[in-house]
């Protein structure tokens, strides 16, 4: 997700409260970055990806009995 924009990635080596804190407040004081993380989210999105899979199941059981 951070590839294409939807998250901040913070390495556990440089994690400390402080960073943690200072990455949430930068995130919530920039409206324009969070809706565009939001949209960067959105555009990842499989809504039918449940379906889908199990339709993909179903197809390659009926396909492989055994």
């Amino acid at each position: 997700m951070q590839s294409v924009g939807a998250a901040v990635m913070l390495e556990e080596r440089d994690l400390t409260p402080g960073k943690l804190a200072d990455t949430i407040a930068e995130l919530l004081s920039d409206p324009v970055k969070l809706k565009g993380m939001c949209a960067a989210a959105k555009g990842m999105a499989h809504p039918n990806a449940t379906r889908d899979i199990a339709e993909l199941a179903v197809s390659l059981a009926i396909r492989n009995p055994n």
